[in-house]
């Protein structure tokens, strides 16, 4: 009598109520399935490096925006891949409409008031962290880390960069003195603002029974700007004086 043989039973794809799914293998391990589990913790550590930094400043987009955002990119690319292999079909269809979803996450994160504009960085932020959930996505382990990383030195210490840059650069910032009200007080605002060579505009004195409020907009390099408030404070005839928009938040 020949013995029949053993078949060896292999892992096949199925498709059930349109998900797909993989049978386990003898050993009870589906080697794909833990793959896609590190990618997704790979692109939750990345994007928590990232979302630390924004956390410890206390932005809006702080810790579990940048872990969702980036875990959840991550996931669509797994998803991309899954359904092209199902489908023979382009994962780029899929892939390519995260950025423009991205896009409008971060748009909700940019405030402009007052002529400042907060949250550009933040939004930013968010765009760079989808790229590297979709690192993850990809297996590509090493390159979503190292852009984490240099993400994380990018916010660190490039703003001492910027600050020490921008003493050299100039900007209108908007003023309001707050004055006793005599004529004086207005002649010597304006004699400060010549004395420190700042171009001003917009000048405006609105005048009630105990004070002068003058308001004006202030051109010129930063290092000027920032004495213009400490000899404006000098005047025996000032009671407040403050700056209204304040540079750019990161």
């Amino acid at each position: 009598m020949v013995p029949q043989r053993k078949e060896v039973v292999r892992p096949k794809r199925i498709l059930t109520n349109n998900y797909m799914f993989q049978e386990m293998t003898t050993n009870g391990i589906d080697e794909e399935l833990l793959m896609d589990i590190v990618k997704i913790f790979v692109a939750m550590l990345a994007g928590g490096i990232i979302g630390f930094e924004r956390e410890l400043k206390d932005k809006p987009a702080g810790l579990r925006t940048n872990i969702l955002v980036s875990t959840g990119s991550c996931l669509f690319v797994i998803f991309a891949f899954r359904v092209s292999e199902l489908y023979s079909d382009d994962p780029g269809r899929i892939i390519g409409p995260i950025i423009t979803g991205i896009g409008f996450l971060g748009a909700g994160t940019i405030i402009r008031a007052r002529g400042s504009v907060r949250g550009l960085t933040s939004a930013a932020t968010i765009w760079v962290v989808a790229g590297v959930g979709m690192s993850a996505g990809m297996g590509l382990f090493l390159l979503a880390l190292t852009i984490s990383l240099l993400v994380l030195f990018i916010l660190l210490i490039l703003p001492k960069v910027e600050e020490a840059i921008s003493v050299y650069g100039v900007t209108d910032l908007e003023y309001i003195v707050i004055t006793k009200p005599t004529k004086s007080s207005v002649l010597k605002t304006r004699h400060i603002l010549k004395e420190l060579s700042l171009t001003y505009f917009r000048f405006h004195v609105a005048k009630d029974d105990e004070t002068y409020k003058i308001k004006f907009y202030a051109h010129g390099r930063h290092t000027e700007l920032s004495r213009l408030i400490p000899r404006l404070l000098e005047l025996p005839e000032v009671i407040e004086t403050r700056m209204e928009n304040p540079q750019y938040s990161y």
